[in-house]
């Protein structure tokens, strides 16, 4: 997807040899701008930088283009600073008010999150494997860095509610802990036939419904 903003924005069917500093830097400009005019996060412009150049590192090294940009060169050219905001916080009441709200998988989202500290994609890819049924304790590696083989493997004594929830809405499948109704996976990231971004999130959508009717932004 930030590839296709890239090509778009530059024109399809030039040649490679066009990727120039030059280029990139204007490129660099054009996502400021949109990050000043919020267009999009400072995240995603850091994403959408980080990929092309990734790209022109890579037709590099295939010797699909003979030069590096030189600006590639300097780390600091490029570079797009991610905000450091102060994160809001929920009052405890707020946090009580949204549990006794919840439904029961829906305050199992919830505890786990503040038990283990999941995100949506970690709760997503809980494996049957990675829990102790008899124990009460998840044991696995982080989603976002489990392919990397130095990241440690973390284990979490659940609180007793967080396990009574987690076996109740355990599923029958034979991988994953947690599906949707359907069957299928809570969340899902991927590319449709038109080339499109889909993304499914049921966790963060079961959040959603119950701050609206908590009236809790």
């Amino acid at each position: 997807t930030h590839l296709h903003h890239f090509r778009d924005w530059l024109g399809a069917g030039l040649p490679l040899k066009s990727i120039t500093s030059k280029v990139l830097l204007d490129y660099h400009a054009e996502l400021l701008q949109g990050l000043v005019e919020k267009k999009w996060s400072a995240d995603y412009t850091k994403d959408r930088m980080n990929a092309v150049k990734q790209l022109v590192r890579w037709l590099w090294r295939i010797e699909a283009i003979n030069e590096l940009p030189r600006v590639l060169l300097d780390k600091k050219s490029l570079k797009v600073s991610r905000k450091i905001g102060t994160p809001q916080v929920f009052t405890v009441d707020e946090a009580k008010k949204l549990l006794a709200s919840a439904t029961p998988r829906t305050k199992l989202y919830l505890l786990l999150m503040a038990n283990t500290g999941m995100t949506q994609k970690d709760i997503s890819d809980l494996r049957q494997t990675e829990v102790d049924w008899k124990e009460g304790r998840i044991t696995r590696k982080r989603s976002k860095t489990a392919k990397y083989d130095g990241v440690p493997v973390v284990t979490y004594k659940l609180w007793g509610e967080t396990f009574r929830l987690l076996k109740e809405e355990r599923s029958s499948d034979p991988e994953v802990v947690l599906t949707n109704a359907g069957g299928g996976r809570l969340k899902v990231e991927k590319l449709d036939g038109n080339g499109k971004l889909l993304k499914i999130d049921n966790v963060s959508s079961a959040f959603n419904r119950l701050k609206r009717a908590t009236k809790i932004s």
